[in-house]
């Protein structure tokens, strides 16, 4: 990863250690002394997938013949899904866009649930939201592209493939993530679920 690089994810994972800890120390008064709070906050880089389509014939025929091709792409960002249930209720299913006008940057998490206090079964689903024929046809069109860069690989030198390495190393990949457990808890007490960037992990965080 060239320094540039690295000094963003220091720097990265400062501000998200910053917003974790104020998140645990928030303040939270509840409505009722016989209810605790699920606070879920954390950051997730987006992802943007390419879709490809066949032109039709009616857009063929305004191309001149040159400008005629197989097939025309477009680039979308994919937005993430976010289930939580607890013991077995589901309290919250909801679409999340990454922000900014193409919402292609990170995706922001900030849910507040109020629970009843006692040992409760927590279930979180959070991943990209991703229409299953659109993966088929991505992992297709890898495939195709893979087998064309197979005949080009003999001759290219090993410095080039090192280069291209450290190029995808920059690049976020989208988070995919799941917690389950059984949380015991007391009266007005906060459980904040974030997401651990290292390990790539939902986790419980305790207050300092």
């Amino acid at each position: 990863m060239r320094a540039g690089g690295r000094i963003a994810a220091v720097t990265a994972g400062a501000l998200a250690a910053l917003a974790v800890g104020a998140a645990s120390r928030a303040p939270w008064t509840a409505a009722s002394a016989n209810h605790a709070l699920l606070r879920l906050s954390w950051r997730a880089p987006s992802e943007v997938a390419e879709q490809c389509r066949p032109l039709s014939a009616e857009e063929k025929a305004d191309l001149p013949v040159h400008m005629q091709v197989p097939e025309v792409c477009e680039k979308r960002a994919i937005p993430y899904l976010l289930e939580v249930r607890i013991d077995g209720v589901t309290f919250a299913a909801d679409t999340i866009h990454g922000a900014g006008a193409r919402k292609d940057r990170p995706v922001t998490v900030f849910r507040e649930i109020p629970v009843a206090t006692g040992e409760r079964a927590i279930d979180i689903a959070f991943g990209p939201l991703v229409d299953t024929e659109d993966v088929d046809r991505r992992d297709e069109r890898a495939e195709e592209l893979d087998e064309e860069d197979d005949d080009q690989d003999d001759e290219e030198d090993d410095g080039e493939d090192h280069l291209d390495d450290d190029d995808e190393h920059d690049d976020e990949e989208a988070v995919s993530v799941r917690y389950s457990e059984r949380l015991a808890l007391g009266s007005r007490e906060v459980a904040l679920i974030a997401l651990d960037p290292a390990r790539r992990v939902l986790v419980r965080v305790e207050a300092p």
